[in-house]
């Protein structure tokens, strides 16, 4: 862009019209399809569609649907899974009889035949003894061996319904019974349908099987990168159309309504378009539930909200198996509720990646499939979106590849924002108005595209002093100043940032308290490793809290704030810089040097504000940006009088009064030789929430007492001290203490106010 691109060459514009083109044909041959859909504008799409699907997730329970969980306090009470058939006889007639349960789904299947006692071989066993007798006790017996049949019986004559899967191999793997079809086919009528395909299943037991009202696959396929997103509703095998469980759950709830394709009228499809936009659950004539599926009959799962502490849904309510079979659980506590029974225990193998969570239990996405179609909104993802994805990426096309090249920097910025707002709101309001899913990271990488297209026009020119401010402030300054002063070129110069100027400016200055004696106590190569540990941590503080380094000095490290960018929080973030520094040495540093076998570290902060020069001073050797004046130098001394005063962080007044939302006890008045200006001192104690009213309750107290003192009431301030004391010692207390024992022996003179004279550094 730049200035140029207002009146661009005729080679320049067609040019760049011709590169925009170039880029909107490759948007448009991932939307179309031509050469299938590009993985990379794919995953966007997919982690588009997670953060949709989490900002709007239905977080309401949905009392119409009970989840019974084989859950570990179940497997604990009764064993492993597969449990006797006895005891999920006892499960499902509970459910049904106590409960009054609606429907029952099992999300498990009853594949393989129960290990125990053979009715049929015992019976043939008594026959070879000849024995009349014996052979009448097993014919007596034999129905209670027989567990399958037992458990066939339970479901038989209740609104049981069944689960099982389909596989894929060579050679096919056939176990147990299938039910009857849902459809064909001959009878799907969408020649472009590309439905999941299976040649082998493994269903329940035929004498199982028969008993239930219903069965449906329990397949879930996770698109690429692993997370089950959407659920095939109907799957292939030898020609005929399978259901899911949760479709065969609601027809079953609906008294069985018939499942027929929903097609586009064939005079509006087009060759390449597989024309089954839903399935349709007819009853009397009418659409009771429509499902909208993609032509791999898939459809988008509608999750409910997930908290964080759990793997499981809010959104409905779980209930104990063992609970069930115990009877602890009222009658009919369940009446007329859709029942699911599954499991939410890790080592059984059903827990899913999904975008709520990333240990989902396969049952739950069955309840929200049934939710969703009780309540009309599984989102769709018709292929008919193809279209409307084209139009939306020429629309783009027209309004960042031809118009850009016209108007300025600004305006273009501006028109990108407002295309990618515009293409991110229409995507929102169709989602949540009529619950369609639509692409949307190829309009928004295609409008990034052409803007960037257009920027790298005059990137040299434009971005030439950016590089140069980059290269300059990098080492001094944390990124996001760097980029502030980048986005506003015009106000951070160069010329003008490196030339020395007067700000107001708050100066940090930390040092290690007793590091002479530290020194003497460490081998050099511990010696640097600790230094290196230290500096490392709290200037990682000093630049998370928009810090500029200065320099280091031995164990001091100097920062500033309010240059190169001021900003009114300045000395508020100088004194949280501060604070964060004193808790990373307490709580990451010295533990780390325990076990080294190191001395722990006792921080010594002073903290000012004041008007200071800032610039890039120096020689012509060596140049650094750097500040100096009488407020630094301030700041450098008050970093030495923590020691003094018994503290970690000492603040001058000018800072205090710009932080009116902390609490602060003052610590001392002085003047020193270099300047006879008296000036308080203060301690920062934290935020008013975080301070507790004990130690609130104090500062008032210490106040009078620091009246007390600097008028020479002297008896008073004692007992005033003492009383201060009795509710805890300090080494402040104990420097005033000292203080009043000296002034007692040698009386101060007519005309003292209490200022203490310190040392220059």
């Amino acid at each position: 862009m730049g200035s140029a691109a207002q009146h661009p060459s005729q080679i320049g514009l067609w040019l760049r019209l011709g590169l925009a083109l170039v880029l909107t044909a490759v948007f448009i041959v991932h939307a179309a399809e031509w050469q299938g859909r590009f993985g990379w504008l794919e995953a966007l799409d997919h982690q588009v569609h997670d953060w949709r699907l989490t900002a709007f997730a239905e977080s309401a329970q949905d009392e119409r649907i009970v989840i019974v969980d084989i859950d570990e306090k179940s497997l604990a009470a009764i064993g492993r899974w597969p449990w006797p058939r006895e005891t999920v006889a006892l499960l499902a007639q509970r459910l049904v009889n106590e409960q009054e349960a609606a429907v029952v789904g099992f999300d498990v299947v009853f594949s393989d035949r129960e290990l125990g006692a053979d009715p049929e071989r015992l019976r043939t066993l008594v026959a070879r003894s000849g024995d009349a007798g014996a052979r009448s006790a097993v014919d007596q017996i034999a129905p209670l061996l027989d567990t399958d049949a037992l458990l066939a019986q339970a479901f038989a004559g209740r609104p049981v319904v069944l689960g099982y899967y389909f596989s894929q191999g060579e050679p096919p793997r056939q176990d147990g019974q299938l039910p009857v079809a849902s459809l064909s086919l001959t009878e799907l009528r969408a020649p472009q349908v590309a439905l999941p395909r299976f040649n082998g299943f493994v269903g329940n037991l035929p004498v199982i099987a028969k008993s239930a009202a219903s069965a449906g696959h329990f397949n879930m396929i996770a698109d690429q990168d692993g997370v089950l997103r959407r659920v095939p509703m109907i799957v292939e095998h030898q020609g005929q159309l399978y259901e899911s469980l949760s479709i065969a759950i609601v027809r079953q709830a609906l008294g069985q309504p018939a499942l027929v394709p929903g097609l586009s009228p064939e005079r509006w499809v087009p060759s390449a378009y597989s024309g089954l936009e839903s399935l349709e659950l007819v009853a009397g004539g009418r659409t009771v539930v429509s499902i909208p599926v993609d032509r791999h009959g898939r459809t988008l799962i509608p999750f409910r909200a997930v908290p964080s502490d759990s793997n499981r849904s809010r959104g409905y309510r779980w209930i104990s198996a063992a609970d069930v079979l115990k009877g602890a659980i009222p009658p009919a506590s369940l009446k007329g509720r859709v029942v699911l029974v599954g499991t939410s225990a890790p080592g059984q193998g059903d827990l899913r990646l999904t975008p709520l969570s990333a240990s989902m239990p396969g049952v739950e996405v069955h309840a929200n499939l049934i939710s969703g179609m009780l309540d009309g909104r599984l989102p769709a993802a018709p292929p008919y979106l193809l279209g409307a994805e084209v139009l939306l990426l020429l629309l783009t096309f027209a309004v960042l590849g031809v118009v850009v090249p016209f108007v300025s920097p600004w305006v273009a910025t501006s028109m990108t924002i407002a295309t990618i707002a515009g293409h991110v709101g229409i995507n929102l309001f169709v989602y949540r108005g009529a619950g369609i899913a639509m692409p949307l990271a190829a309009v928004l990488c295609l409008s990034v595209a052409l803007f960037l297209l257009h920027s790298t026009w005059g990137y040299f020119v434009e971005t030439r002093g950016r590089r140069k401010l980059n290269e300059l402030f990098r080492a001094y300054v944390p990124s996001q100043l760097v980029q502030v002063m980048n986005d506003d070129p015009d106000k951070y110069s160069v010329k003008g940032l490196l030339a020395g100027k007067s700000a107001e400016i708050t100066v940090l200055c930390a040092e290690i308290q007793d590091f002479n004696a530290l020194i003497e106590r460490l081998p050099p190569t511990e010696l640097a490793a600790l230094m290196n540990q230290y500096l490392t941590a709290v200037s990682a503080e000093i630049l998370a809290h928009g810090g500029t380094l200065d320099k280091y000095i031995g164990d001091q490290v100097h920062a500033f704030w309010g240059a190169p960018v001021a900003d009114p929080q300045d000395a508020a973030r100088a004194v949280a810089a501060a604070q964060a520094m004193r808790k990373a040495v307490l709580e990451r540093v010295n533990p780390s040097f325990a076990q080294r076998g190191w001395p722990e570290l006792k921080l010594g902060i002073g903290i000012n504000t004041g008007n200071m020069v800032v610039g890039d001073l120096g020689s012509v050797q060596r140049r650094a940006y750097t500040v100096i004046g009488k407020a630094a130098n301030a700041g450098q001394r008050f970093s030495g009088l923590a020691r003094l005063y018994g503290v970690s962080i000492v603040v001058g007044e000018v800072t205090r009064r710009a932080c009116p939302d902390l609490v602060w006890r003052e610590l001392d008045r002085i003047r020193t030789r270099a300047d006879s200006t008296p000036t308080s001192l203060y301690e920062p104690l934290g935020a008013v929430s975080d301070v507790p009213e004990a130690e609130q309750s104090v500062i008032p107290l210490w106040q009078q007492f620091l009246r007390l003192y600097r008028t020479a009431q002297f008896d008073a301030a004692e007992i005033q001290l003492n009383q201060i004391r009795q509710r805890g010692e300090s080494a402040l207390q104990s420097l005033y203490v000292n203080r009043l024992a000296a002034l007692r022996q040698t009386p101060p003179d007519v005309g003292w106010d209490g200022v203490a004279m310190v040392r220059d550094r």
